[in-house]
């Protein structure tokens, strides 16, 4: 198991990156130099779909989902890659 890891660990590059860019970027970098204002919180209209965003790591996040295709894109590559 330790073998097939370290044969396919660049696959596992993409989610690094994002989960880099999700805490440290967009965590610490930005609140510093961008300061948000504050949100009013308004009542929901019946009939609209729900006001609640998807999380980082939802599967409804097309950027987390994009992310997940290419790490299993890569490590089939690289298992392929392998097997020559």
């Amino acid at each position: 198991m330790l073998k097939l890891l370290l044969k396919i660990w660049p696959a596992f590059i993409p989610i690094i990156v994002y989960i880099f860019w999700v805490y440290v970027v967009e965590g610490v970098v930005w609140k510093k130099f961008l300061k948000k204002e504050e949100i009013i919180e308004g009542e929901k209209i019946v009939g609209e779909k729900t006001t609640q965003k998807a999380g980082k790591f939802s599967l409804k996040n097309r950027c987390f989902v994009t992310i997940v295709y290419m790490t299993l894109v890569l490590a089939i590559l690289i298992l392929i890659a392998m097997a020559f």
